[in-house]
């Protein structure tokens, strides 16, 4: 018998730990709706020296209206500006961040209707579309800048 109760011990702790990691698993994963985007400075491959920009994770969650963005990076970014639908000289809506520090767990949450144009006027999800963000901080190799595109029309966008 004491075999026995060793045996079923050991299937409900596999079991109970299979369970944590499908709950990990399932709330780090990003919501059906939103559209990750890998990103780093334009390079022919998906890693870079620091010198060349910012490496991030995007997502935009269309029912929330929210961009998730993972700094993929092994520094803190800081003094971040965010532009959304910033075309030409045209600043479009901006949004300024203090700090998005390194991993998935750190993945600054941003609200679309927090972005301003320059009469302080909020983005407005409901009547504009989300066509681009870019963004540039600050890095111990100086001021960086994102390079990469958010895409809309990409599956889940």
């Amino acid at each position: 018998m004491k075999g026995h109760v060793s045996h079923a011990r050991i299937r409900l702790a596999l079991l109970g730990s299979l369970g944590v990691t499908l709950c990990c698993l399932s709330a780090c994963s990003a919501p059906k709706d939103a559209a990750p985007l890998d990103g780093a400075a334009p390079s022919a491959g998906s890693s870079h020296s620091a010198d060349q920009g910012l490496t991030a994770r995007i997502g935009y969650n269309h029912t929330l209206d929210v961009f998730r963005i993972e700094n993929r990076d092994s520094f803190a970014w800081s003094n971040c500006q965010f532009n959304l639908n910033a075309h030409g000289f045209a600043t479009g809506y901006t949004l300024e961040v203090d700090v998005i520090r390194p991993g998935l767990t750190e993945a600054a949450l941003l609200h679309a209707a927090d972005f301003t144009d320059s009469k302080a006027r909020r983005f407005d999800p409901a009547t504009e579309k989300v066509a681009t963000l870019d963004f540039g901080c600050d890095s111990p190799q100086g001021r960086l800048y994102y390079g990469g595109q958010y895409r809309p029309g990409q599956p889940g966008n």
